[in-house]
C-alpha cells in the first residue's frame, strides 16, 4: 500500500488582484495539472482583505474613481486569450453589476450577493458600460471575484487567509522555504512562494526629506508622493469618416509601411492623405502639448489652458473623432508586443531603461489612464471659480528661508512666482529597494539575496533599478542558493486586470520549487 503524498503548500505574499488571477488559473486548471489526490494548502499573506487588497480596499473615500470605464474591466479569460490553459469566461464590471439592477433581465452571477455598502449597491444599480465607477465599486467587484474563485478550487485545495505581513524568506534544511509573519512565532513552511505585493511604497527621498524639514521648520505642511487590437488611428478614420481623408486606405497602407515615422515621406503622406492637422497623431504634442509656450501673464496662460481643457473634453465626447479611440488601441496593442522585444535582447539596456521603462510608459499612461471628462470639468469649474491656478510645464519646486515658504516658477510664464505654505506633491513614489517599505524586499536585499539590476551600455554610465515597477527588477544574487524574487516583465502584461475581449495574457499557475515575484501592475487599470 503507497504512502499518503504529503501535502503542497504554497504561499502567495500579497491577495489584491494579482494573487486572484493566480488562484483563477489553479482552479482552471487543476483538473488537467492537479492529483486531486494529494492536498494543496495555499496560505494568503496580506493585512488587507483578499481579492481587493491594499489598492482597492473598500475603506476609500467615494470620491475616488478608477480612470477606466466599467465595460473594460475583466479579471476573466475570454475567446480572445492567448494563454496555454482553458479559457474561463466571466463578466465584466459592468455585466456583473447589470446583475443588480432592478427589473434587469440580464444574468445573475453566482454566488450572487451584493455589496454591504448601500451606497456601493446602489450605484451598481445604475452603472452605465460607460461610466466611470467608483474605486469602492471596483472594490466590491474583485472581492465577488474572489468569493467566485474560492468556489471553483477543487475540494483537494484550501485556501487560508492570514490578515498579516510577511517579513523574511529564507531556505529550511529540508529543501523547502520559511516564510515569516508579523506577529507571528512560527513560519509557514512552503513549497512554493509567490511575491505578488503589487504597488509598494517607498521611504521618502532626500530632496522630499529636506523639503519635509523645512515645512517642520517654518511651521508649513508638505505631503510627500503616496498612493491616494488590432485598430489603429490614420484605419478608424478612413474607414469611419472617409469624407475625412484624401486617399484609399488600401494607397495609404501602401505607403505607410515603407516609410520611417520621422521621415519627409512620411510627413508628406500623412499631409495629403489627411488634410486636417487635428486628425494626425502628434505624439510629441499629446506629450507636451505645452512645449515652447509663453504668456505673458498668468490671466493669459489660464485662459489658454482652459480653452485647451474644454476642447480636450468636447473631443473626446465627440464621436466624429473616434479615430482618438482607434489611437489609444493600437497603441494598447503595441504595449503587447513589447515584452517579446525585451525578452529577445532587441533593446538595448539603455533604451529599455531610458525610452520603454522612461518615456514611452509614462506616455502610455498618460494617453490610455488619464482622468475621466467629468473630472476634468470639475477641474475647469474650479478654476473658473478661482480656487485652482495653473502654473505651466517644466515645474521648478524651489524653498525660501527668508519667507519660510514653498516657491514655484514656470518658464511658461516668465517672471511668474508663486509663494506656498503648503505642498503636495500629488504622484506615485518612485521605487526603491533601498528605501521599500516592503518589510519582505527589505529582509531579502538586507541579506544580500536581493539585489536591484544594473544596467548599462558602451555610451552611458551605469544605470541602477529598483522593484516594483515595470522593468525595475530585483534580481538573485548569484551564489544565494536558489533562485529568488525576480520581475517578469517579459512574461506578462503589467497589469492588474485584462480588458475584456482584448489579446493579454492572464496569470498561469508557476511550477512548486522556488520564490517568484509576480509583476506588479503599472497603473489603475
Amino acid at each position: 500500500m503507497s504512502p499518503t503524498p504529503s501535502a503542497a503548500v504554497l504561499v502567495i505574499v500579497g491577495a489584491g488582484p494579482r494573487a486572484t488571477g493566480l488562484l483563477e488559473r489553479i482552479a482552471a486548471n487543476a483538473p488537467e495539472l492537479w492529483d486531486n489526490g494529494r492536498k494543496l494548502i495555499i496560505h494568503l499573506v496580506d493585512p488587507h482583505p483578499p481579492g481587493p487588497g491594499r489598492i482597492w480596499r473598500h475603506g476609500q473615500s467615494p470620491l475616488l474613481r478608477m480612470n477606466s470605464m466599467a465595460e473594460d474591466v475583466t479579471m476573466f479569460t475570454d475567446e480572445t486569450s492567448t494563454i496555454e490553459g482553458p479559457v474561463r469566461p466571466g463578466p465584466s464590471l459592468a455585466e456583473w453589476a447589470a446583475s443588480f439592477s432592478e427589473g434587469s433581465e440580464a444574468p445573475r452571477h453566482a454566488p450572487h450577493t451584493g455589496p454591504a455598502d448601500p451606497d456601493v449597491l446602489a450605484e451598481l444599480r445604475t452603472l452605465a458600460g460607460t461610466d466611470f465607477p467608483t474605486r469602492r465599486a471596483q472594490s466590491a467587484y474583485l472581492d465577488w471575484v474572489f468569493r467566485r474563485v474560492l468556489t471553483e478550487l477543487p475540494a483537494s485545495v484550501t485556501v487560508e487567509w492570514h490578515r498579516t505581513t510577511a517579513t523574511a524568506v529564507s531556505d529550511a534544511p529540508d529543501g523547502r522555504q520559511h516564510v515569516r509573519l508579523s506577529g507571528r512565532t512560527a513560519p509557514l513552511r512552503a513549497d512554493r512562494v509567490v511575491l505578488a505585493q503589487g504597488h509598494l511604497g517607498s521611504a521618502p527621498t532626500v530632496e522630499h526629506r529636506t523639503r519635509a524639514a523645512f515645512a517642520r521648520r517654518h511651521g508649513r505642511f508638505h505631503l510627500p508622493p503616496n498612493f491616494s487590437d488590432d485598430a489603429d488611428r490614420y484605419h478608424e478614420l478612413f474607414h469611419a469618416h472617409p469624407d475625412r481623408t484624401a486617399l484609399s486606405w488600401p494607397e495609404f497602407l501602401t505607403a505607410y509601411d515603407r516609410f520611417g515615422w520621422y521621415s519627409d515621406e512620411m510627413t508628406a503622406l500623412t499631409t495629403r492623405a489627411v488634410q486636417d492637422p487635428a486628425d494626425r497623431l502628434d505624439f510629441e504634442a499629446l506629450d507636451h502639448p505645452l512645449k515652447g509656450l509663453t504668456s505673458a501673464t498668468p490671466e493669459a496662460f489660464r485662459s489658454h489652458l482652459r480653452d485647451h481643457i474644454a476642447r480636450d473634453v468636447a473631443r473626446r465626447e465627440d464621436a466624429t473623432h473616434s479615430a482618438d479611440l482607434g489611437a489609444f488601441l493600437a497603441l494598447l496593442s503595441v504595449y503587447g508586443q513589447l515584452p517579446p522585444l525585451v525578452t529577445a535582447g532587441r533593446l538595448t539596456a539603455r533604451s529599455v531603461a531610458d525610452d520603454l521603462d522612461g518615456w514611452w510608459h509614462g506616455f502610455f499612461s498618460f494617453l490610455a489612464s488619464g482622468p475621466p471628462g467629468f473630472r476634468l470639468r470639475q477641474l475647469l469649474a474650479l478654476s473658473e471659480a478661482g480656487l485652482v491656478h495653473f502654473l505651466g510645464a517644466d515645474l521648478r519646486i524651489d524653498t525660501d528661508e527668508t519667507t519660510g515658504t514653498f516657491v514655484a516658477t514656470s518658464p511658461t510664464v516668465p517672471g511668474h512666482t508663486v509663494h506656498a505654505t503648503a505642498l503636495v506633491e500629488a504622484y506615485l513614489p518612485g521605487p526603491n529597494l533601498d528605501r521599500t517599505h516592503d518589510p519582505l524586499l527589505r529582509h531579502l536585499h538586507r541579506h544580500g539575496t536581493l539585489t536591484e539590476e544594473v544596467v548599462s551600455d558602451s555610451t552611458h554610465p551605469p544605470l541602477r533599478q529598483a522593484q516594483g515597477h515595470p522593468g525595475r527588477r530585483p534580481r538573485h544574487r548569484r551564489g544565494s542558493g536558489r533562485p529568488r524574487p525576480a520581475s517578469s516583465r517579459s512574461a506578462h502584461r503589467p497589469t492588474a486586470a485584462l480588458r475584456p475581449r482584448s489579446p493579454g495574457p492572464a496569470p498561469t499557475p508557476p511550477p512548486f520549487g522556488r520564490t517568484t515575484r509576480w509583476p506588479a501592475p503599472c497603473c489603475d487599470l
